[in-house]
């Protein structure tokens, strides 16, 4: 073998070695914006769910909240001031998990339960009147997302929370 030859292996070797480490390098980029879609996801599904636990935890807001949903137009207007004050960090993570769907940095199967959960919610009478009162207040994508989801919104199981007789 001469030195030629050597020198040739070497290179091949070399670049054998180059398109290991970029294949390394993309399945550990895969693997890291996988994790931060996983992230991204648990930091707005929690953001949606202590939204919810405040409703549960406090008997006054959740009548407040109960009674929005239902009959926006039974609150009093400071306890319609607390209702779209809860509503509105709920809105806004449903329109950045919206948004990350739209970006495709998040599964299909996350974005089709967040889109049937909105859609059954949207269904309440108070929901819609929070909608039609501060739809402006987001983004003009959301907002014909919304639309299309209130086309089919029916409350979803209103009464497993009435009184049964």
């Amino acid at each position: 073998m001469n030195w030629e030859m050597i020198g040739a292996l070497g290179e091949l070797l070399g670049a054998a070695a180059v398109v290991g480490t970029v294949f390394y390098l993309a399945h550990e980029v895969r693997e890291a914006s996988q994790e931060a879609q996983r992230a991204r996801w648990s930091d707005l599904q929690n953001e949606i769910s202590r939204v919810v636990q405040s409703w549960s935890d406090n008997s006054d807001l959740s009548n407040i909240v109960f009674r929005g949903f239902t009959d926006r137009d039974s609150l009093r207007p400071e306890e319609a001031f607390r209702f779209y004050s809860n509503l509105y960090p709920w809105f806004r993570a449903w329109e950045t998990l919206f948004e990350y769907s739209e970006e495709g940095r998040l599964e299909e199967w996350r974005a089709q339960g967040t889109s049937m959960t909105m859609r059954d919610v949207l269904g309440f009478p108070g929901m819609r009147k929070y909608w039609a009162d501060r739809r402006h207040w987001y983004s003009l994508a959301f907002q014909a997302e919304v639309d299309r989801l209130l086309v089919d919104a029916q409350p979803a199981n209103l009464g497993a929370y009435m009184q049964s007789e």
